[in-house]
């Protein structure tokens, strides 16, 4: 997995490209961590899944913890270029905030 993150404005972007699977869930949640720490004071975040091959069970659970996490501290984080085999994954785990015109809710 390649990581890169940015941050615009009160926005934070991950782009993970490639398969995430084993120690890279762990990565990957460290620097969701990180940037958030960094990024205190956003007020919006998106994943970027789009360049992913694959992605496994790990990182899903991951995702679905920060994605719980950012809600409670009032962090709207959406999943962009979900591919739609991973979405029914994800919506087994409680996420439905994808980029797909809905609107977010914290």
């Amino acid at each position: 997995m390649e990581l890169r993150f940015s941050k615009s404005g009160d926005v934070l972007r991950f782009h993970p490209t490639g398969r995430i699977a084993g120690p890279d869930a762990r990565k990957l949640g460290h620097a969701i961590y990180r940037a958030v720490e960094v990024g205190a004071g956003s007020l919006s975040a998106s994943i970027d899944l789009g360049g992913c091959i694959d992605i496994d069970d790990a990182a899903i659970a991951v995702l679905a913890e920060w994605h719980s996490r950012c809600r409670r501290e009032g962090i709207a984080l959406r999943l962009v270029r979900v591919p739609s085999q991973l979405r029914e994954r994800f919506m087994l785990r409680g996420i439905y905030d994808f980029d797909d015109d809905e609107p977010i809710i914290v």
